[in-house]
């Protein structure tokens, strides 16, 4: 059994060093800057069969979708509570949000996701006026 593991590893290594070439002659060799070396632009030899190949891009960068989510980090009140029915008739999802001190919010869409986040926009929206109502009547003079 080990000759044939043996066997595998020298064809993987075959394998890794003519990719290597291949892909060395591929890419044009960038020039010296002034005043280098030959020696000091000479590359080490690859070791344990690595093939060069393009960094993944590992910085973290935000979509549209989740600063969108950022601004609603607040949650919802304690006991509010979804309800959500789908309409094979209408091919649709109808739901309803319940939140304490609140009126209920009814929406419909074709996902269940997107009911969600319309039912919860609807409820920021209400917030949202409701808060500014409440700082109108604060300014008013009394």
């Amino acid at each position: 059994m080990a000759p044939k593991l043996d066997r595998i590893r020298e064809m993987n290594k075959q394998k890794a060093a003519e990719r290597a070439t291949s892909t060395e002659a591929a890419v044009p060799a960038a020039p010296a800057p002034a005043g280098a070396s030959a020696a000091a632009s000479a590359k080490p030899p690859l070791s344990g069969g690595a093939v060069p190949g393009p960094q993944a891009d590992t910085s973290l960068s935000l979509d549209k979708s989740a600063k969108s989510r950022q601004e609603h980090q607040e949650r919802l009140p304690h006991g509010s509570r979804f309800d959500v029915t789908y309409d094979a008739v209408a091919v649709s999802w109808k739901g309803s949000l319940m939140v304490p001190d609140c009126p209920d919010f009814t929406s419909s869409a074709t996902g269940v996701f997107k009911l969600l986040s319309r039912l919860d926009s609807l409820y920021r929206a209400w917030k949202k006026s409701e808060g500014s109502a409440e700082a109108k009547e604060g300014e008013a003079p009394g």
